[in-house]
């Protein structure tokens, strides 16, 4: 899936004009637990300390599912979220940023009881005049119509957590800092799968490109043939499987800066790599790098500082359906907190269960004391105030946070309403179809 390789991934000196933008974009980016902190469209920054014995990676899935709501709910809600993982100072970390802090503190409790949020030191990895940085945005290969690999998938699932891979790529020599960035949004859970009025009228949504599938692949180029086998009908069940479930689209974001150009590039093609822990071959989906240079890597580094999602014209949309679109098994894999089973010592865990006086309990939503770091901003025209030290959690004394429902929540979809694709398909030779 590397692209580039080792030798040729673009790597460029930090710029004034990126610092510039970067600062700029995160002038609506507050690192802050506090609710009350937050103005109009700002968005708070938390740190997620994950708890090593939680459910991790299987509790994934209904977690993404308690994030969704619907946009076209009483609320209006399409906010965007975003999942970071961070690797600065020698220390892994995990981060995830949202306008209802409150309300993913209360997802916490219900589905990774023992995290914690704490305040962040700063809203965006430090860029530095005197270094070097890379960015690429990944996209999938095919239509989203066509699912990538995921826990609950009938051919190709996810065996383990696909953080265990991101967690090792990040983890450079200290001097180099690093970001995974998953940004997403809530979109109507029916209208993206038909993927838009062109595709609609031509037979081409997901229901229609999932019947193809299961009619068979044409194999062989000098005696081409239809060949049909129990994995294109495996395939067709999940691409129909993904009707009326929670939708989100999202954008996948690496950036890595530092002093050295090599160890840049290295960070760049591991986290790359890390990647194809997502692919479904029997779709032929995956992600692929688009690595960033020139105006498009300011520009791109700019929009994960503010936490964008690239916007597609209305017209387009309509026409051809939206892009980027992960369904809540998909999703799942980027967003979750894990546990230990990923071996990653360098991540900053939660050390001891929570509860009220207790070391390991967590903070309330209005502490706002800063975690320490030993880091600089951006640029010296925007010095956080929030670069001061903070206590020790080990003399932090805070009241449990009571278990609530999060209110928004839906119920999670079930799969009675999918077609079984593999109980409709054809077990003989018909028609002159082979079968494997």
């Amino acid at each position: 899936m590397a692209l580039f390789g080792s030798s040729g991934y673009p790597v460029t000196a930090v710029s004034d004009d990126l610092r510039s933008h970067v600062d700029t974009a995160t002038e609506t980016i507050t690192p802050t637990t506090d609710p009350s902190a937050l103005n109009g469209d700002e968005h708070a920054l938390v740190h997620v300390r994950p708890y090593g014995d939680s459910d991790g990676f299987d509790a994934a899935v209904e977690f993404v599912r308690d994030l969704y709501r619907s946009p076209n709910s009483e609320t209006g809600d399409q906010s965007i979220a975003s999942m970071e993982w961070w690797f600065t100072d020698g220390q892994l970390s995990q981060r995830f940023c949202t306008t209802t802090p409150d309300r993913f503190d209360q997802l916490l409790d219900s589905r990774y009881q023992n995290s914690s949020v704490h305040t962040p030191d700063r809203a965006f990895l430090e860029l530095s005049s005197d270094e070097y940085v890379a960015s690429a945005r990944l996209h999938l290969r095919q239509d989203c119509a066509f699912p990538l690999s995921h826990q609950n998938a009938s051919v190709d699932a996810l065996a383990t957590d696909p953080y265990t891979a991101i967690a090792s790529a990040l983890v450079g020599p200290d001097d180099t800092r690093a970001l995974v960035q998953c940004t997403f949004m809530p979109v109507g859970k029916q209208t993206w799968y038909q993927r838009g009025t062109l595709a609609s009228l031509r037979g081409h949504d997901v229901d229609g490109i999932a019947e193809n599938r299961k009619e068979g692949t044409v194999k062989g180029e000098v005696n081409p043939r239809i060949v049909e086998s129990r994995t294109d009908r495996l395939t067709a069940k999940d691409m129909q499987r993904q009707r009326g479930r929670p939708a989100f689209q999202t954008v996948v974001r690496i950036v890595a800066t530092g002093p050295s150009k090599a160890n840049v590039r290295t960070r760049m093609d591991d986290l790359e790599s890390a990647f194809e822990e997502f692919a479904y071959p029997a779709s032929e989906q995956e992600f692929v790098a688009e690595p960033l240079s020139g105006r498009a890597l300011i520009d791109g580094i700019t929009a994960a500082a503010g936490r964008e999602l690239p916007m597609q014209g209305r017209i387009r949309r309509t026409l051809f359906g939206r892009e980027s679109v992960l369904t809540d098994d998909e999703l799942a894999g980027l967003v979750h907190l894990p546990n230990r089973e990923i071996n990653a010592p360098l991540l900053d865990w939660q050390r001891m269960e929570g509860g009220a006086g207790s070391p390991g309990a967590k903070h309330q939503f209005g502490d706002t004391t800063p975690e320490p770091s030993t880091q600089q901003p951006a640029s010296s025209s925007n010095q956080s105030a929030s670069d001061e030290p903070a206590a020790t959690e080990s003399g932090q004394q805070q009241a449990e946070y009571a278990p609530q429902s999060a209110e928004g929540m839906e119920p999670a979809p079930t799969d009675d309403h999918a077609p079984d694709a593999e109980s409709t398909a054809a077990d003989g030779q018909t028609g002159g179809v082979e079968h494997e």
